[in-house]
């Protein structure tokens, strides 16, 4: 009998005023039977608890006494962090081969990349930029006998230099023996090499720098690169004569070079009359200002015009471009700079008629121009054998106008470094021509 039971049969059985049972009594009750609630969840809660040993005591027996899911949850864990470090390592090999990959693609990129490119360009400009050679065999005079110097004149000494030097001066009609040129290299078996222009030897010449260069030199330096660049062109060492063509001044620094391996070379030229040349020139100068879109009052005057007015002159550097055949003659150095007032300097007409009787083989003259390509087909007859008969399938030259005396007075002062190289020249052909009987 449960202790509630008892109670109950303990209870005095009486009634309150009401006539039912008391209060008391009934809480009485439900406190017994709260308790027995609990006895019986504790009861429940031990069972259960010696349930759980004995499963894990026979679990033990059967398995030799370890603990099943602990040591199965060790070994799943461990191959779990072997798998996950098998998977970082990977990774990481990865990671490390990508590295090395792109270092490679840097270096390739780098190095191998700027070469490549060359190896493609150089052959491209060549083509573009550089007369080759054709093999044909040499046809005509290839050679100086010993027969065809005893048939020359006294005083009448032709050359075969490796190297010749023409040197294209602007406005001369130096340019009417380009096409000529073109033809009799494939029949005399010379390579026709075309150099870059001189920024202040040309008007508006181009540069040949990059941007950021132009801005990492200055003209002195800028200077110092083209004449080397042009002087490494001129000694390079090749197995066939050549022949330079370009607007550029006198490189007679080249002339006693080290690296000079190909005997020396030989100048040749065709210059004008200064005036005539001058205008010409300001034609020319006018219209490609125009063409550029250069605002400039002075751009509508004439040149006779312009030269009598002291801004267009000015504009127009007179000074400078009326002198510039004595300028080209000069070459580099301290004695063939400009004065203040961009005029010519006794100094530097000294040196251009020192360089004409000792470093031009001929100098022609616009004026008389058959006589001068005569000359130079005698003097040149490896190089300008048949040169007449091509300079006439091509037109030849225009007769030159004839300047006014009163412009030739007014000009003095501007084109006097010109106009007695002009005259000296015109002495110097006169004399080679008379020599070689190409004149009585």
């Amino acid at each position: 009998m449960s202790e509630a039971s008892q109670l109950r049969q303990r209870r005095p059985a009486g009634k309150d005023e009401g006539g039912g049972i008391s209060v008391e009594y009934e809480l009485e009750e439900l406190e017994l039977e709260r308790k027995r609630i609990e006895l019986e969840l504790e009861s429940i809660q031990l069972k259960e608890k010696e349930m759980a040993l004995k499963r894990r005591k026979a679990a033990k027996e059967a398995t030799g006494g370890f603990d099943v899911l602990t040591e199965t949850d060790k070994k799943l864990a461990e191959q779990d962090l072997k798998e996950r470090r098998k998977l970082l390592q990977r990774i990481k090999d990865m990671q490390d081969d990508g590295t090395k990959k792109t270092q490679y693609k840097l270096l390739l990129l780098v190095v191998l990349f700027p070469l490549i490119s060359l190896a493609v360009i150089m052959p491209i400009f060549r083509f573009m930029y550089e007369e080759k050679i054709l093999p044909n065999p040499c046809q005509g005079i290839c050679d100086l006998t010993p027969d065809l110097l005893a048939k020359m004149p006294k005083g009448c000494v032709p050359e075969n230099p490796q190297r010749v030097f023409f040197m294209d001066i602007p406005t001369t009609g130096a340019k009417l023996f380009s096409p000529p040129l073109n033809l009799l290299k494939n029949v005399k078996e010379w390579e026709l090499v075309n150099l870059r222009s001189w920024r202040d030897a040309v008007y508006a010449a181009p540069v040949y720098l990059s941007p950021a260069s132009r801005t990492a030199y200055n003209d002195a330096e800028y200077e110092v690169i083209y004449r080397k660049n042009v002087g490494n062109l001129i000694n390079s060492l090749v197995p066939h004569r050549r022949l330079f063509f370009g607007s550029t001044y006198v490189h007679d620094d080249n002339i006693t070079s080290k690296s000079n391996h190909n005997e020396t070379v030989r100048y040749i030229t065709l210059i004008r009359e200064p005036l005539a040349r001058l205008q010409e020139q300001f034609e020319a100068d006018r219209e490609h200002d125009q063409q550029k879109g250069k605002s400039k009052f002075v751009t509508n005057l004439n040149f006779e015009e312009c030269l009598h007015v002291s801004v267009c002159r000015t504009s127009h550097q007179f000074s400078r471009w009326c002198n510039l055949q004595t300028r080209y003659f000069c070459g580099w150095g301290k004695d063939c700079l400009y004065d203040k007032n961009l005029n010519a300097t006794e100094a530097m007409l000294k040196k251009a008629l020192h360089n004409i009787d000792t470093l031009f083989l001929a100098v022609g003259i616009f004026e008389d121009f058959d006589l001068s390509h005569k000359l130079l087909e005698t003097l040149l007859p490896t190089y300008f054998q048949g040169l007449g008969e091509e300079l006439k399938s091509s037109g030849g030259a225009g007769k030159a106008p004839e300047q006014p005396k009163h412009l030739k007075q007014e000009m003095m002062r501007y084109c006097w470094a010109d106009m007695a190289l002009y005259e000296h020249v015109k002495k110097k052909l006169a004399q080679q021509a008379k020599s070689c009987k190409l004149t009585r």
